[in-house]
């Protein structure tokens, strides 16, 4: 699936989701007690992958819970699939990665993009999208980190060049790096 499907299909996701999104009243997505973790299956020679935590979606408005229980029930039927493929997984890990990231569930995202960029680690949108979550968290430097990798894959990508420079802006890092950039040329 390519850049762009991915980003339609986010921004389709939210925009179909927006006031039920803005009704929804999250508290903590892991009550005290209540995170469980998602089941998987692991590929052929798959690394050890982190558990998925299971956020408490019984407050959301039906319009959110949905999607993401479907995006749930397509991970699964991936993962529980006899011989999948590592490839066919981190897709798996990726798209669950990216639902959990449109309805802000960070933590949940991170685990999820984890595992897909650990299946399959030259995979440019693992790294960018993980890059992402840490960016809206403010985590600045695991941001600029997985963004850096993600530059290494495509060096030409205009949004990774862009939040990659707001990332290194906001770190205080930008024009160092610009330098760098420059003399490297």
């Amino acid at each position: 699936m390519s850049k762009r499907n991915h980003a339609g299909k986010a921004l389709y996701l939210v925009w179909l989701s927006l006031p039920a999104l803005l009704k929804s009243q999250q508290q903590s997505s892991f009550p005290a007690g209540k995170a469980a973790t998602v089941p998987f299956a692991k590929a052929a020679s798959a690394p050890d992958l982190m558990p998925i935590p299971y956020p408490d979606l019984s407050r959301l408005d039906p319009t959110v819970k949905q999607p993401i229980e479907d995006a749930l029930a397509n991970f699964r039927a991936v993962s529980e699939r006899a011989g999948v493929s590592k490839e066919d997984l981190a897709k798996a890990y990726g798209e669950l990665g990216m639902v959990y990231h449109v309805y802000e569930f960070p933590e949940v995202a991170v685990a999820c993009y984890r595992n897909a960029r650990s299946l399959a680690p030259g995979e440019f949108s693992w790294s960018y999208d993980l890059g992402r979550v840490y960016q809206d968290q403010g985590d600045i430097r695991r941001a600029a980190s997985f963004l850096e990798l993600a530059r290494e894959i495509h060096p030409k990508d205009i949004p990774v060049l862009v939040n990659l420079a707001e990332t290194l802006q906001a770190d205080g890092q930008f024009w160092t790096q610009q330098r760098h950039y420059l003399q490297k040329r």
